[in-house]
């Protein structure tokens, strides 16, 4: 057995959460198919819904077994803005620009 095969032995074993980010890349949406394929991880994928879905089916990923959110419809996604306004408004940063950080899933 080399070295991958236990690493990926081990992950299915306890599996963690993962979140990804960059939800609408193509190579995530491979990658997260294969980690919950093969039981590797809990997927989440962080991303507009219908475009992280189109770019499964273009690829020919199924991510029937990741979880897909979209932050940016999130119930709380003006609190989060407002509440990163709140610390960083000592630091000059508008509120615009609060909610566009928060927007960007890497930031």
């Amino acid at each position: 057995m080399n070295i991958l095969e236990r690493l990926r032995e081990r992950a299915a074993a306890l599996p963690q959460r993962i979140v990804l980010p960059e939800g609408e890349d193509p190579r995530t949406v491979v990658a997260a198919s294969i980690c919950a394929r093969e039981r590797i991880a809990r997927i989440t994928l962080l991303g507009r819904e219908e475009r992280i879905r189109s770019m499964a089916q273009s690829t020919g990923a199924d991510i029937g077994g990741c979880e897909v959110i979209d932050h940016r419809r999130a119930a709380d996604f003006e609190k989060m803005a407002s509440l990163y306004h709140e610390l960083r408004r000592a630091k000059g940063l508008m509120a615009d620009e609060a909610r566009a950080a928060i927007e960007d899933p890497l930031y």
